[in-house]
């Protein structure tokens, strides 16, 4: 894989760095979670600038979806970009609408439950279409509204989608975690060079910079790991590279949720500190699909050290783990 970007990737995440400096960030996210719980005009924008087809385009495709997944993530979009943007169209799949992803029929807390227009479901050894029958209990704690959700089975992908539907998922999880990590990065660094401590920036201490370095590389393999897996064609290949992504970005959320609010203090630990909204985000997002000792790095050994076959495993019913609800 070529690490330089193209000038379509470099013209795609100047546009939608643009935008999201214009209609998103924390300020907006408060906004939209006291309301709705859904950025409809941030999501019509990123519609009529064609990020929703970039995936099955010629020009883009799916390393440039992800690109831009990163960057809505980053901005704190209150949208379900990657599965309307990345997952769908590249099962084949034509939906209109905020799109939620789920791995079981009833009692799971899923992401923009309330406000999705279909859901696409990983379970029960297949993937399918579903239609939402009833939403409650729904929570804004977590930067996303999130809540319990019942769903009935409408269109059955086929018997190889499964394997497909979870390996794109872990890839839009993957780029969400390292979104929304790189924006909780930047501020805690940010808040480290403008404290002073004894005359001088926290940030200046080598034991503090450390810390930050060993998060800034898990960050970066978590970017790259999901681009890399999101480039590849063989679907062996493909489906190991999205569970080591999938694996190290949920690693990265889980380290560092704990790491970034104990350097920044107490003031990590309020509501107010827009800190809180892009770690809340990550602990929903590493309980997807049953975290990584539950889900991904178990897959992602089979694949490497036993039969070979096991990319298909956790869709095929041999594993039970993705059953597991999303956020507990």
């Amino acid at each position: 894989m070529d690490f330089e970007l193209n000038d379509v990737e470099k013209a795609l995440v100047s546009s939608v760095d643009d935008m999201l400096h214009k209609h998103a960030g924390a300020d907006r996210l408060r906004t939209v979670m006291n309301g709705s719980g859904y950025d409809d005009d941030l999501d019509k924008r990123l519609d009529e600038a064609g990020m929703y087809s970039l995936a099955t385009d010629a020009d883009a495709g799916p390393v440039a979806t992800v690109l831009v997944q990163e960057r809505v993530a980053a901005g704190l979009g209150a949208v379900s970009f990657g599965p309307r943007a990345l997952i769908a169209p590249m099962l084949g799949l034509d939906l209109a609408g905020p799109i939620a992803l789920a791995s079981q029929l009833s009692g799971q807390r899923v992401r923009f439950a309330a406000q999705a227009q279909s859901a696409l479901v990983l379970a029960d050894s297949s993937a399918f279409v579903a239609t939402i029958d009833k939403v409650s209990e729904e929570s804004r704690a977590f930067g996303y509204p999130v809540a319990t959700v019942e769903l009935s089975k409408k269109d059955d992908l086929g018997p190889d989608a499964a394997a497909d539907l979870l390996r794109w998922w872990r890839i839009s999880l993957a780029a969400d975690i390292a979104g929304a990590a790189r924006t909780a990065l930047l501020l805690t660094r940010n808040h480290l060079t403008d404290r002073i401590q004894f005359g001088k920036p926290i940030a200046t201490k080598q034991a503090v910079q450390h810390r930050l370095a060993t998060i800034y590389v898990r960050v970066e393999a978590a970017t790259w790991l999901a681009r890399y897996a999101a480039s590849l064609t063989d679907p062996v290949e493909a489906r190991e590279a999205a569970a080591s992504a999938a694996t190290t970005a949920v690693g990265l959320a889980h380290d560092a949720i704990w790491e970034l609010h104990q350097l920044t203090g107490a003031t990590g630990f309020t509501v107010e500190y827009d800190l809180q909204l892009m770690t809340m985000r990550m602990h929903a997002l590493r309980l997807e699909l049953g975290g990584v000792s539950g889900s991904h790095a178990r897959d992602l050994a089979n694949m490497r050290w036993f039969d070979g076959q096991a990319t298909g495993r956790h869709a095929s019913g041999k594993h039970s783990s993705v059953q597991r609800s999303s956020v507990s």
